[in-house]
């Protein structure tokens, strides 16, 4: 079986109809967040599902 390496991740909010970049994590850095309001309504909504 192949192993599947990640270089890194996005997440976009396109709740409006237009996409928003909301926080990006590259391979060995640090996650960035763009707009920590939405990235924390999106883990709290994970965290009490």
């Amino acid at each position: 079986m192949d192993c599947l390496t990640l270089d890194g991740a996005l997440i976009f909010d396109n709740s409006e109809g237009k996409h928003e970049l909301i926080a990006q994590k590259n391979i060995d850095e640090e996650i960035k967040i763009l707009n920590v309001q939405k990235f924390n309504l999106l883990l709290n909504y994970h965290d009490n599902s």
